[in-house]
C-alpha cells in the first residue's frame, strides 16, 4: 500500500498490459484487424487454387490412379476414443472434429470447405497412439505419452486387417511427380501477389515439385493453418483430390515414428471389394457392433 501523500506512478505515455497482451489498446485493435485480413488473404488464395484444382479434376485423377496398387495388411492398429468404442470402424469422429485428420476435412468451415471422412490406422499400437495424441519421442527418457500434446483421455485399441484395391502409397513421394507437374501450372492471380506483398507475406505460388508437395503434406504442425486461417491444410487438399479420383486409401509414413499408416476413404468402397475388418471376437452383448467396413456397411460408418 502506498504511503499517504506519496506520489502515484504515472502510466501516461507508457505501454499498458491488457491481460496477457502487451501494448496499447490501439495496437491490439490493429493486430486483430491484421489477423482478420491475413485470414481473408489465405481464404482467397485457397479459393483461387481450389477452382483450378476442380477444373483440372480429370487430369489430376489420371495422374494419380496409375500409381495406385493393391494393398493388404494384417493386424494393424486403430486407436478409438471411448465415445466411439462400440463402433471402432466408424469414421464419424473425423468429420465431427473441428479440423479433421491429416487427409480429411472436419468442421473447419462446412459451408465453404465441405467435410469428408477418413478412417485412420497404423502398423503398430505405439504409432497409432502417437498419431492420435500428437506426441513425440524424447531422448531424455520420456515417452511420447509423457509429451503428448493432447490429454490422455480414455480410449480403446483395436486390431484390424484388410485389403484395399486402390491404394496410393506416397512413402517416397515419387508417385506424385505427375501431380506436381499439373498443379505447378496453376497461375496465381496478380492481385493475390500484391496482397501478399502488402501483408509482408511470402510471394504466393503453386507447389510445383515432389519435394515441396511432400514437405507441405507431411508437416508436423499441419493443424496450424486450419486453426489459424480457417483453410484446409495442403495434406487435406491432397486427400480431397485423391478421394475425388476414386482412390480408396492413402498409405503414408508417420512423421512421429516413421512407421506406415493408412487413411481409408469409406465412401469410395461403395462399389469395391475392398474392406477393413476387426481381427478379434466382439462381445455378444453388443450385436449392433459392425465388424467389417465394406461396400455394404460404409453408409452406417460415416
Amino acid at each position: 500500500m502506498a504511503r499517504s501523500g506519496a506520489r502515484r506512478p504515472s502510466y501516461r505515455g507508457r505501454q499498458r498490459s491488457h491481460f496477457l497482451w502487451a501494448g496499447t489498446l490501439e495496437s491490439l485493435k490493429a493486430g486483430l484487424a491484421f489477423g482478420e485480413e491475413l485470414r481473408s488473404y489465405h481464404a482467397a488464395y485457397r479459393a483461387a487454387m481450389a477452382v483450378q484444382q476442380e477444373e483440372a479434376r480429370e487430369r489430376i485423377a489420371a495422374s494419380l490412379l496409375p500409381a495406385c496398387r493393391k494393398f493388404e495388411f494384417a493386424h494393424w492398429q486403430r486407436r478409438v476414443p471411448s465415445r466411439y468404442a462400440l463402433q471402432p470402424l466408424s469414421a464419424q469422429g473425423s468429420v465431427l472434429d473441428p479440423i479433421g485428420g491429416r487427409f480429411n476435412v472436419g468442421r473447419i468451415d462446412p459451408e465453404r470447405i465441405p467435410p469428408f471422412p477418413a478412417l485412420y490406422l497404423a502398423e503398430d499400437q505405439d504409432t497409432a497412439l502417437q498419431e492420435a495424441l500428437g506426441g513425440i519421442e524424447s531422448k531424455k527418457g520420456l515417452t511420447f505419452r509423457d509429451l503428448a500434446l493432447n490429454r490422455l483421455d480414455s480410449y480403446a485399441m483395436y486390431s484390424m486387417s484388410g485389403q484395399i484395391g486402390i491404394a496410393l502409397d506416397i512413402g517416397d513421394g515419387s508417385v506424385l511427380k505427375p501431380l506436381a507437374q499439373i498443379i505447378g501450372e496453376f497461375p496465381v492471380p496478380s492481385e493475390l501477389v500484391r496482397w501478399a506483398q502488402r501483408l509482408a507475406q511470402p510471394t504466393p505460388g503453386s507447389i510445383n515439385s515432389v519435394a515441396s508437395i511432400m514437405q507441405w503434406t507431411m508437416l508436423r504442425e499441419w493443424r496450424r493453418m486450419p486453426a489459424l486461417a480457417a483453410v484446409d491444410a495442403p495434406s487435406q487438399q491432397l486427400g480431397r483430390m485423391a478421394r475425388a479420383a476414386g482412390i480408396e486409401a492413402i498409405r503414408y509414413r508417420s512423421v512421429k515414428s516413421g512407421k506406415p499408416c493408412l487413411a481409408v476413404f469409406p465412401d469410395n468402397l461403395a462399389h469395391s471389394s475392398s474392406y477393413v475388418e476387426l481381427d478379434d471376437p466382439t462381445p455378444p452383448e453388443y450385436p449392433g457392433l459392425i465388424r467389417r467396413l465394406d461396400s455394404t456397411s460404409w453408409p452406417k460408418l460415416i
